[in-house]
């Protein structure tokens, strides 16, 4: 067999494409790379092997892919440019040579980031709603049948190729009822794997994105098997592991998509490829939302992360200078409320100081004789005996004039600050000293 294809290098195919090189072979056909004779362009030629063009219903299907495909005509569908026979009856189709690598290869190689899987099922469902509302359900939807390419417009392109057992809905022909189970293992919908052709809809291939995207983000397949009756028995009874146990970084919006996606019943699922577009936009525009993170600290500049929001009134935290920057309103009731606080605080404080520096009343000590009185009248006031004038009987009292009786008593006792409670000292009278009185005069004496 490799013999023969090798033997296609250097035929001219129609008169119009020649075999340049072979790009790859499988089972049931190969797959060249052919120039055209009168323009510069390149192709791939898909090719069945003579043997297996040997049976016609396989030759129909091939057919109807290339029939279908051609009339699909869109960006992220694989372009089919002719198809003819060969001069010993082997078909051929003439498709858009593309440069890249199957899906299938690239996720066995490397792993991809949330948003490269999210592009790349946006371009596959995209291809689905286009062949759907044509009638078309391709009915083997799988990462090996789609490819990745480059476009000067875009960094990866997924094109969908393979309509060999695509379906047309209301069809009634033998071929396309004797195909209704086919499809590939982890990747068919559970009415495919049971064998239910008559429920075959555009909701099959709704689960089988659904798996696809679920590989994608997870790296393995949804329903994994060491065989294929394990396989075929996760897919009808069981449900995948949860995504997040794979993928803890996808949001919990992205995974309730995936899972109506894999619904077990047609009726669960979304119930067309533009309905599931549309959820997976809603999910990618959820706050992040559905997942709980910490309060932001310190905003990332330059957003303004909000602080506070009051009815009428916003407040900011400028990412660039970290100040609070006052929305287009002013606050008008947490002014007033700051302004109790502030006061009750200050009412509270000075309770506190005048309680600390209260003076505390006095232990009484005891008396070891009466104070004296704090003041002395004239009439209270102690005095000397005068002494005996010469010449003054004794027993009589000479009357003195009152002008020269001096009647000044000195204060006595301490002064007592306010407010303090002074230590009581016992007081004791001061001693008055004797008052000189001046003799009488002759001429003031009064005799009997």
């Amino acid at each position: 067999m490799q013999g023969s294809i090798e033997q296609m290098v250097g035929r001219v195919l129609g008169g119009t494409f020649r075999v340049e090189r072979v790009l790859g072979h499988g089972g049931m056909g190969a797959v060249f790379e052919a120039s055209h004779t009168r323009l510069h362009s390149r192709f791939a030629v898909k090719m069945l092997y003579p043997f297996v063009a040997a049976h016609a219903n396989v030759v129909q299907r091939f057919q109807r892919e290339a029939l279908m495909t051609s009339e699909l005509g869109h960006p992220n569908i694989v372009q089919v440019i002719d198809f003819n026979h060969t001069e010993d009856g082997a078909p051929y189709i003439v498709m858009e040579l593309l440069h890249g690598a199957d899906l299938e290869t690239a996720l066995r190689q490397e792993r991809f980031d949330l948003p490269r899987c999210v592009a790349i099922c946006r371009q596959v469902a995209s291809a689905l709603q286009a062949a759907h509302q044509r009638g078309v359900i391709h009915r083997d939807l799988k990462p090996q049948n789609i490819f990745r390419c480059h476009a000067a417009d875009q960094p990866e392109v997924a094109k969908v190729m393979d309509f060999g057992i695509s379906k047309v809905l209301g069809a009634t022909t033998a071929l396309t009822a004797g195909v209704s189970t086919m499809g590939t293992p982890g990747f068919m919908s559970p009415e495919q794997a049971e064998g239910r052709s008559a429920e075959v809809d555009v909701r099959s291939d709704i689960f089988s994105l659904g798996a696809i995207l679920y590989t994608m983000l997870a790296g393995q397949q949804p329903f994994p098997g060491d065989s294929l009756p394990a396989v075929l028995y996760n897919l009808v009874n069981t449900d995948p592991r949860p995504l997040t146990e794979h993928r803890p970084d996808v949001p919990a919006s992205l995974v309730q998509v995936v899972n109506r996606a894999l619904a077990k019943r047609r009726e669960d699922r979304y119930q067309s490829a533009e309905a599931l577009l549309h959820a997976m936009d809603q999910a990618l525009r959820a706050p992040a939302a559905a997942v709980v993170e910490p309060p932001v600290v310190v905003p990332a500049p330059p957003a303004p992360v909000p602080v506070v929001t009051a009815p009428g009134h916003t407040t900011t935290l400028s990412g660039a200078t970290g100040e609070l920057q006052p929305g287009w309103t002013r606050p008008r009731v947490l002014v007033p409320a700051g302004l109790i606080l502030l006061l009750g605080l200050g009412m509270l404080l000075v309770v506190m100081l005048r309680t600390e520096t209260a003076p505390q009343p006095p232990t009484p000590r005891p008396l070891t004789q009466p104070p004296a009185p704090d003041t002395m009248t004239p009439d209270q006031t102690t005095m000397a005996t005068p002494k005996t004038a010469p010449g003054v009987t004794p027993g009589t009292t000479p009357k003195i004039a009152p002008k020269t009786v001096s009647n000044t008593v000195p204060k006595i006792g301490p002064k007592i600050a306010p407010k303090t409670a002074p230590t009581v000292e016992p007081k004791t009278a001061p001693t008055v000293e004797p008052r000189k009185v001046e003799p009488p005069r002759k001429d003031d004496w009064q005799f009997p």
